[in-house]
């Protein structure tokens, strides 16, 4: 017998060809010469040169002061001894510490918790107080000065929750454990002084004072951060009655201080770091390829970037950096295909067709054509899957996580049916083997059952997938929000609208936490967040929840993209029923110009054509422009019947119902007898339950036999629906 996952092989065999010949012709497209020339920047993308033009000249402006205020740069130049040698130990594995640095409890034994650190750290802390103060004024009286001149702050202990989320960030791998053990700022404190004598003498005085042991020591007068910004940091031991206790002191020079905070530098220092995650080796690497591409405020400079595609001595780690920066971190995905296209064709030259750093060129591209050309992505996912196949075997997760990659392919190309195989094909492999790509997985998995009407299932699926990112992850990442998002269109599919509401502010909030507050899964949650308002009747604050979406859309995205597209057609949905209606023909006409430029077919574009023509349709019913609004609704119909899985349904039974009320007031009695029957039908099939159960929870009055017993719906009072 053949499974349903041979039937996918089988049609992945047959249509190979095709879709790789497709795919280079999309490639050479890419590589012509002035292809994206002429390409409109997204609005991130624009912010992010404003941003990156405003940072370089912070960054001018602090190394200057630096120069200013010690011309010389003797302070980059104090050597920062410390009297442990480095708490890392010789050991090959980089995990492994020295157990002496770890902080101690009041007996003297390493912290087990967090209550045992903050009960030392409590002793600890005027102890320290008291040896900084000392020093600062034996600073002060060799150098004939006064103390109050010098600012000197010692703040309340380190917060608990900041504690244990620096304690999970940075030391939950470290041996010996816990991770809590090496926490060094729980006591902490601050001078600021004013000329860099008074910062030599204080040096010098800790290195000296038997009382203070240096255990690490930072100069970043040195090695400034990103923003330019310049001070030591050292972490000393003080000893305490019975134990010891690591503290912290930052050293700062008031000057340099006092621009910093003007300047607002660490406000770039968080802008960059959130573009750049995960990349804090290459932060630098990464802004001076921006320095070289940026050309004033709003526009790439296209002859720098053209000459480093060009260039016979190519760089493919350079290369393969600036199409993650294009497609991960600005959204520009046209340049990123486009500088992948020349990677691609780099490491063809260089391995060969058949090898899997090829397979991941492939893949990127992939991920890079995802939400602009979705027919390309399968095509490019596709052959990266053959590569793998053939160069390291079809058990591995590299072919597990790509048949996820083709799965989301497939949903974004309104496959709904070959994206559950692939899912589900992806799960088999990684179950037992990588629980965070089988909990990736099961969401997807949950996602499509959903749209399918399969409601305990989806359920079932994303429980589980929450409970192994909760467990692994904890509770703020990425995959958590995706969980939560997929759990609150669940429980709005099963009626549990405040549930659903709560589930998804939920997943918002980690979206806002993980990728900041203008990330398109912001503004995914907030669409789907204003979906349920409008199913409460809460027309405004579902609006409200709308416009918040499209704002994050045009800035990430730009005009003509379907998911702006898709923003406008719900803002025109709500607006008409609030009674707005000449706004609300403005942005379903908008909706509608968007997808008549669309040259790939897209999950969202069928139901945003039929969306859109609805509510145009009820425009011209109501000027009683009846032919004109038949005509829509028919485009409605027509778009709906090619949507696949049963979510759907509720609103194709709003199109028979509408269709019901034209056909009625032409006077063609019979044909509006024969939508209304119909629209009952798709909520009278037992298997669609869940659609009446739906309509039931949400209050909506368009299906009459749903809110009471059947009767004619040409013999109720009409309504627009």
């Amino acid at each position: 017998m053949t499974s349903q996952h041979d039937d996918i092989k089988t049609s992945g065999r047959e249509s190979t060809a095709l879709l790789t010949m497709d795919a280079e012709l999309f490639i050479a497209t890419l590589l012509e010469d002035n292809a994206l020339d002429n390409s409109e920047l997204s609005p991130k993308t624009i912010e992010c040169l404003k941003t990156l033009n405003n940072y370089l000249d912070c960054r001018a402006q602090m190394d200057n002061k630096y120069v200013e205020v010690d011309e010389l740069q003797l302070i980059a130049k104090f050597e920062t001894l410390t009297d442990s040698g480095g708490i890392e130990t010789d050991s090959d594995d980089p995990s492994e510490y020295k157990a002496e640095y770890q902080q101690q409890s009041i007996e003297g034994t390493p912290v087990e918790t967090l209550n045992e650190l903050f009960a030392s750290a409590a002793i600890a802390k005027p102890i320290y107080e008291r040896e900084i103060t000392r020093l600062v004024a034996a600073v002060c009286e060799a150098r004939g000065e006064k103390m109050e001149n010098v600012e000197v702050v010692f703040p309340d202990l380190k917060g608990r929750k900041r504690a244990l989320e620096k304690t999970d960030d940075d030391y939950s791998n470290r041996k010996p454990g816990p991770g809590i053990a090496w926490l060094y700022d729980i006591v902490r404190g601050s001078v600021k002084f004013n000329c860099r004598f008074q910062i030599a003498k204080f040096l010098e005085l800790c290195k000296e004072d038997p009382n203070v042991y240096i255990v690490k020591a930072k100069n970043r007068f040195t090695n400034p951060t990103l923003p330019g910004y310049r001070d030591l940091n050292l972490h000393i031991r003080i000893n305490c009655e019975g134990f010891t206790h690591i503290c912290e002191i930052q050293i700062h020079h008031k000057s340099i201080y006092v621009l910093d905070k003007a300047l607002g530098t660490h406000r770039y220092y968080e802008y960059f770091r959130k573009y750049f995650a995960g990349a804090t080796g290459s932060l630098e690497e990464r802004l001076n390829d921006l320095r070289m591409i940026g050309n004033g405020a709003e526009a790439w400079d296209t002859s720098h970037l053209q000459q480093l595609l060009d260039a016979n001595d190519l760089d493919e780690t350079r290369l393969d950096r600036l199409g993650k920066v294009f497609r991960e971190h600005l959204c520009e995905y046209n340049w990123a295909l486009r500088t992948c296209s020349r990677l691609l064709m780099l490491r063809v030259e260089l391995y060969g067709e058949d090898h899997p750093t090829v397979a991941d060129t492939y893949r990127d591209m992939a991920a890079s054509a995802l939400f602009i050309r979705p027919t390309f992505c399968t095509a490019l996912n596709r052959r990266a899957l053959e590569i793998y196949k053939k160069t390291i075997g079809e058990n591995n997760l590299f072919v597990a996580s790509l048949y996820n990659d083709l799965g989301r392919a497939s949903w974004l190309a309104n496959n709904a049916d070959e994206s559950y195989l692939c899912f589900k094909k992806a799960l088999e492999s990684v179950r037992g083997k990588d629980i965070l790509l089988a909990g990736k997985t099961m969401t997807s998995i949950g996602t499509l059952s959903r749209v399918q009407g399969r409601l305990d299932e989806a359920m079932s699926y994303v429980q589980e997938a929450l409970a192994v990112y909760e467990r692994i992850l904890g509770s703020e990442d990425i995959e958590v929000g995706r969980a939560y998002r997929c759990l609150g269109t669940i429980l709005r599919d099963q009626g549990k609208l405040d549930d659903a509401i709560a589930t998804l502010k939920r997943a918002a909030e980690v979206f806002k936490m993980t990728s900041g507050p203008d990330h398109f899964h912001v503004g995914d949650a907030y669409d789907n967040i204003g979906q349920v308002l409008r199913d409460q009747g809460k027309l405004e604050e579902s609006l409200s929840m709308h416009r918040k979406s499209m704002e994050i859309s045009k800035k990430v995205f730009g005009e003509g993209h379907m998911f702006l597209a898709w923003d406008y057609c719900n803002i025109g949905d709500v607006l008409w029923e609030l009674g707005d209606f000449e706004e609300a023909v403005e942005f379903s006409s908008k909706s509608l110009t968007i997808c008549d430029q669309q040259v790939d077919d897209s999950h969202a574009l069928p139901k945003t054509l039929a969306k859109a023509n609805r509510t145009m349709a009820k425009a011209l019913q109501k000027d009683h422009k009846l032919d004109e609004a038949l005509k829509k609704l028919e485009l409605s119909l027509e778009k709906y019947g090619g949507i696949k899985g049963k979510t759907h349904l509720i609103d194709l039974a709003r199109t028979y119902n509408a269709l019901s009320s034209v056909l009625d007031e032409l006077g063609r009695k019979q044909e509006a007898i024969e939508m209304e029957a119909k629209a009952n039908a798709i909520t009278n099939t037992p298997e669609n339950d869940f659609i009446e159960c739906w309509l039931t929870a949400f209050r909506i009055p368009m299906l009459p036999h749903c809110v009471s017993k059947p009767k004619s719906l040409l013999q109720t009072t009409r309504t627009s629906v």
